[in-house]
């Protein structure tokens, strides 16, 4: 809100933090020392912060609010976050 520019923030919510869980899982880790993040609500916190704020659960969802922001994104003066509900895949090759 600071600087009244429109930019777009896309957050690819899990709701935890599943690379890192990944990660801490593989160096043998039987306790992670971080909690998952499944009861923070991203799209709250982006309101809070003055944001245009839009919940999306599918790719449908996704491609038309895409479609109505990224056009008219220079003449915002606010920014637009995206919380993109995805699922947590327990299979990620790293």
């Amino acid at each position: 809100m600071h600087y009244r520019t429109g930019v777009l923030f896309v957050i690819m919510n899990n709701g935890r933090y599943a690379i890192m869980d990944q990660l801490g899982q593989r160096q043998g880790f039987s306790r992670l020392p971080w909690p998952k993040l499944d009861h923070i609500d991203i799209a709250q916190l982006g309101a809070a912060f003055g944001a245009e704020v839009a919940k999306v659960a599918s790719h449908g969802e996704l491609t038309t609010v895409l479609d109505r922001v990224v056009p008219g994104l220079a003449a915002l003066d606010h920014p637009v976050l995206l919380d993109v509900t995805i699922e947590t895949s327990e299979n990620l090759a790293l």
